[in-house]
């Protein structure tokens, strides 16, 4: 198994609650079987924190899983910049 840290990366227009978040690296959350490529994450939900699921992510030669966390409802920068290229292709 090779494992990857997860890296948490907050939007700025996030409260003072979630950006103490920001840049945090938690150890071995994501990995991966060298032999069959079979992807999984460690759960981080109530009731179920730790366990392995299946999830499909994709590797990095650093070892680092980059997280977004933005507000529910909120666009993102990835999504804020597909919509504007997206208006810029339809004129």
């Amino acid at each position: 198994m090779k494992y990857f840290d997860m890296k948490w990366t907050v939007d700025d227009s996030v409260g003072h609650f979630h950006r103490r978040f920001d840049g945090k690296i938690w150890k071995g959350i994501f990995c991966e079987c060298q032999k069959c490529g079979v992807q999984k994450k460690k759960s981080m939900k109530v009731g179920q924190w730790g366990k392995w699921e299946n999830y499909r992510f994709t590797p990095t030669s650093n070892g680092i899983i980059e997280v977004e966390i933005y507000t529910y409802g909120t666009e993102t920068k990835r999504q804020k910049r597909d919509r504007l290229i997206n208006e810029i292709l339809s004129k």
